[in-house]
């Protein structure tokens, strides 16, 4: 009778220590790993500080163009270049990689707009993945040596070139070190959640651009035209949204050249243009994240002159649409592939 009270006592005190043991776990497991992440992404938060902010000459760290077997035949949809995924049976055959892998962001913004990328870098803060941030500074204008950067966990660079040009964008440079690159504006402000989650599809996806805003291309009075609200998608902006750095290297050196100048003469484009390139390359089309526009900067003020975003310019859906019909004279291709959702 004393055995059988001595063996009840003890394994009521074993289920005692590890009901205590498990609330322990979830209470210091919550305050380290943030809240609402997705479960495969908890385990690795950046944990690189920048020691000072970092300038740098971005015409001098622009790659060479990589050699090619044969070059692109923009005008014959049957000699499309291939590039080689090979990432993709890597992962295949070791799955552990998916969970290591991190994406570099290009932050494209302007000297006009320090407000916006300065709150923009203090929103990436935590963000797991992230390799580094390229800032992307458009504009003849520097940065003022008395701009206040803010204090963040993971590394970032201001990249200068004297230029306004949205192409700068697309320029492969060899400080990249991962394969998937998020492209962003500095007003663009989605939740950590979302990006891993597009990031994760993107992993399964890496010949695509997988992202966040959707528009479409409609045939209307004898011509295409841009639909900023679509009933049926078939671009996603490179505002916001994923793709393989492969392509900044066929974007700069592959692509015609009249359509990176028609860029630059009209400051629009550069998101059309990259659409154009990955699906006449893969032919298959983007994927789209998430239905809402939750991404959007809730608190960016854009009362000063000069500060508005581009789409605001009168001309920007007009001249969106004469770039859809410039870029299927030059490539004898249209982009209307429907999109693929992934919610």
């Amino acid at each position: 009778m004393l055995l059988m009270r001595q063996k009840t006592i003890f394994t009521i005190s074993v289920l005692v220590i590890l009901v205590l043991i498990f609330f322990l776990l979830r209470i210091f497991g919550t305050q380290n790993s943030g809240t609402n992440l997705l479960p495969i992404f908890q385990e690795k938060v950046p944990k690189t500080n920048l020691d000072g902010i970092q300038y740098g000459d971005l015409n001098a760290i622009v790659s060479q163009p990589v050699s090619q077997l044969e070059p692109i035949d923009w005008k014959k949809s049957e000699n499309l270049f291939t590039i080689p995924f090979n990432s993709v049976e890597h992962d295949k055959s070791n799955s552990s990689k998916s969970y290591d892998e991190e994406f570099t962001i290009i932050l494209l913004t302007h000297w006009k707009r320090t407000s916006e990328v300065i709150s923009s870098l203090e929103h990436l803060t935590g963000l797991p993945r992230l390799s580094k941030v390229l800032v992307i500074w458009n504009g003849e204008k520097p940065p003022d040596s008395n701009l206040k950067w803010p204090t963040v966990n993971f590394p970032y660079k201001i990249l200068t070139n004297g230029r306004n040009s949205l192409n700068n964008r697309f320029l492969p440079l060899e400080i990249i070190e991962t394969e998937a690159i998020l492209s962003m504006d500095d007003d663009m402000f989605p939740s950590h959640e979302s990006l891993l989650f597009a990031f994760r599809v993107w992993q399964e996806f890496r010949d695509r651009i997988v992202g966040f805003p959707g528009r479409g291309v409609v045939w209307k009075g004898g011509r295409w035209e841009y639909d900023p609200h679509p009933c049926v998608i078939s671009l996603v902006l490179t505002g916001l949204a994923f793709f393989h750095k492969k392509y900044m290297n066929l974007y700069t050196y592959e692509m015609p050249e009249v359509i990176r100048q028609r860029v630059d003469n009209l400051t629009n484009c550069e998101d059309i243009a990259m659409n154009f390139l990955v699906s006449h390359v893969t032919q298959k089309a983007p994927i789209k994240v998430t239905p809402t526009n939750e991404w959007l900067c809730p608190k960016c003020d854009r009362e000063e002159k000069g500060k508005d975003p581009l789409w605001k310019i009168p001309t920007h859906f007009e001249e969106r649409d004469n770039c859809i019909n410039f870029f299927t004279e030059v490539t004898n291709y249209i982009n209307s592939k429907t999109i693929l959702y992934k919610l």
